[in-house]
């Protein structure tokens, strides 16, 4: 008849040998990579037509990671709108967007894509993000008339 302690003991090692099989499945997994779009400042994203916003592109991991980014791209649908890299981001995830003072449009999507990769996976995954950006109308300057009469 077998001990409570022997039958401990295969319990444990039970445990441990589905543990070392968890640790190898997972090995071979990925995590999952989300791209995020964030406007510098702004808890809303919004340009006031006329003048110029600054985008950054960040990730996340689903397991946490360190996640980094390769060959992002920004584009808009709005084809007033242009965008140019931020040349004092030296990692490249930094736009500026300008929407001139003539675009009528309220509002456009802007589209980013990169390449992700962590610390814990390093083969690259496209990563796609989209965010709606409101055109704020630009403000008209109020012109005032002086009007000297003779009495």
């Amino acid at each position: 008849m077998d001990s409570p302690f022997h039958e401990l003991r295969e319990i444990l090692e039970l445990q441990r040998e589905t543990v070392h099989l968890l640790h190898r499945i997972l090995k071979h997994l990925h995590p999952v990579f989300t791209l995020h779009i964030n406007q510098s400042g702004a808890d809303m994203a919004a340009i006031t037509a006329g003048q110029s916003g600054s985008f950054f592109l960040t990730a996340t991991a689903s397991d946490n990671s360190t996640v980094s980014l390769a060959s992002p791209t920004l584009t808009a649908d709005d084809t007033n709108v242009s965008i140019a890299p931020d040349t004092t981001d030296p990692a490249g995830l930094t736009f500026t967007v300008t929407v001139p003072a003539s675009d009528t449009a309220t509002t456009f999507n802007l589209s980013a894509t990169a390449q992700a990769t962590s610390n814990t996976s390093t083969t690259p995954q496209e990563v796609t993000a989209t965010l709606a950006v409101t055109i704020s109308p630009a403000s008209v300057p109020v012109t005032f008339t002086l009007a000297i009469n003779e009495k």
